[in-house]
């Protein structure tokens, strides 16, 4: 019985010792090839997080990527310039990015997208969580506070598998590394081709926000968001609404709030083009019913550095 025992043990110990190994040259291997990503949005996070030292930052979701052309910020205001937005985030995620990298260095001028709607959303910490859960293995402390906000069992799992941070990320890894697959991004810009055409008995969305409250969690985080900007004022910073197809897309009521919390320091600005009669119902600037194309995002970054240099 007890050699059995015995036995059963030293199995026991051999197997949990190779698979913490496997575990941990797996984690290695991962890690690595998650660093290597030359394109796509993990590649454009770990710049923002480690490498960018631009003059002018762009923020925001896929939105922010696709209307801000760096280079024309970039030539305009002889200033380097990066966008380091994300598909399918929100002005939390610019929060936490920034928060983050401002540590190492403070850019001259911060342009975040905001969408008005977000104030009535859930801004779902979980999803900001998950983009960045990948970086925790080299800024521990960092990260690990943000992730432990999400979910306060993170810390014991990234600490038990070195693979886990990296859980979901294998393919798109390799894709951004080995291949040419996805979006393709200048300095970040993300160009989109074709135009937008309505069907001819398609409704014009109308979303009543008007019947609904503010989310006190997305009001709370705004505020936080710029109370931390106004403390660094030697950065300019333009909140700015981006064009929408339709002019009623957006209510009113958000953007007056945003006006509203936003414009409380000398060196925070709000700029409004939700509504702007050159692209309202233009088919030739936009992709999709919410996102410009190339030609549109060039002529929106057009319009936006002359407002920048307007306010000078």
């Amino acid at each position: 019985m007890n050699k059995n025992y015995k036995t059963f043990i030293i199995k026991c110990s051999t197997f949990f010792i190779l698979l913490f190994m496997a575990d941990r040259l797996a984690g290695f291997a991962l890690e690595k090839l998650y660093y290597k990503q030359t394109r796509g949005d993990d590649a454009t996070t770990i710049y923002a997080v480690a490498k960018t030292v631009d003059d002018v930052l762009i923020l925001g979701s896929s939105r922010a990527t696709h209307h801000y052309v760096s280079s024309i910020i970039e030539d305009s205001l002889q200033l380097k310039t990066y966008n380091i937005g994300r598909e399918e985030m929100n002005f939390l995620y610019s929060k936490t990015l920034f928060s983050f990298l401002s540590k190492r260095y403070y850019p001259k001028i911060v342009i975040i997208d905001i969408q008005p709607g977000e104030l009535y959303a859930n801004l779902y910490s979980e999803n900001v969580a998950r983009v960045l859960r990948p970086l925790v293995t080299k800024y521990p402390v960092e990260i690990g506070t943000i992730l432990n906000t999400a979910d306060p069992f993170s810390s014991i799992k990234n600490t038990c598998s070195k693979i886990y941070p990296f859980n979901g990320y294998i393919g798109s890894s390799i894709q951004n590394t080995y291949t040419h697959f996805g979006h393709a991004q200048i300095k970040g810009f993300k160009p989109k081709a074709g135009n937008f055409y309505p069907l001819n008995n398609e409704n014009i969305p109308t979303v009543n926000f008007n019947a609904r409250h503010f989310n006190d969690t997305s009001i709370a985080t705004l505020m936080s968001f710029v109370k931390m900007l106004s403390n660094m004022p030697t950065i300019e910073v333009y909140f700015v609404v981006s064009p929408y197809f339709y002019a009623n897309q957006q209510t009113e009521n958000a953007q007056m709030e945003i006006k509203k919390i936003v414009t409380i320091a000398p060196n925070i600005h709000f700029i409004n083009f939700s509504q702007h009669p050159l692209f309202v119902e233009s088919s030739k600037y936009f992709r999709d019913i919410t996102h410009l194309n190339q030609d549109g995002a060039k002529v929106f970054t057009s319009l936006l550095v002359n407002a920048i240099h307007s306010n000078k």
